[in-house]
């Protein structure tokens, strides 16, 4: 429990979109060297700061944005995310959505 709140597979959802942000361009998504708690806690909020380098195709920028949204209703499930065409690089697929879509 953190910040009074339970957490289950939901965080694990949000934390592999992190990781595949930071597999991807090489950094962490948020952090920055001047940061400090607060900006990082509201760059984690807001993630219209998200910057998306050449290396990132609108596949991949789609998948992480689902799988790191800050509501956890609206974040991609794990079998939501395992069928996302950039997971199975079928890219003519349906990409899926959540149930408030």
């Amino acid at each position: 429990m953190a910040g009074g709140h339970n957490y289950g597979k939901a965080v694990d959802v949000w934390a592999a979109g992190f990781i595949a942000y930071e597999l991807i361009s090489g950094h962490h998504p948020l952090w920055e060297k001047n940061d400090d708690k607060t900006t990082y806690k509201e760059k984690a909020i807001n993630f219209k700061s998200l910057k998306y380098g050449k290396r990132f195709t609108q596949f991949s920028k789609g998948l992480i944005e689902k799988l790191c949204h800050p509501k956890p209703s609206l974040r991609y499930t794990v079998d939501q995310a395992l069928q996302h065409p950039w997971i199975t690089r079928n890219f003519d697929a349906v990409i899926p959505r959540n149930h408030f879509e």
